[in-house]
């Protein structure tokens, strides 16, 4: 096995590419926290699960949601209910 060094200055601009990249990490971590806290907050505003968001669509603004399925009803006959994101009452 042989081991090759990089000069100082290909040393120091490896190492700040790598801190660049723990540093955007982070910051997606934080905005896909913050994301999920106004998901989790519109939900409670909403009285709704949520366990039970199937997705969200940005553009349209809303959240689509598995309805509670009665008992006795298979999870394949549950309805799909979206809420409108905006306030406007779209749907």
């Amino acid at each position: 096995m042989s081991k090759l060094f990089f000069t100082k200055e290909e040393k120091l601009a490896i190492e700040n590419n790598v801190l660049r990249e723990s540093n955007l990490s982070m910051q997606i971590q934080l905005l896909v926290n913050d994301r999920q806290a106004l998901i989790t907050d519109f939900c409670k505003r909403n009285s709704q699960k949520t366990e039970d968001v199937l997705g969200v669509n940005v553009q349209e603004g809303s959240v689509e949601f598995r309805e509670s399925v009665p008992s006795g009803k298979k999870e394949k006959e549950s309805k799909l209910k979206k809420v409108d994101l905006t306030g406007e009452g779209k749907n």
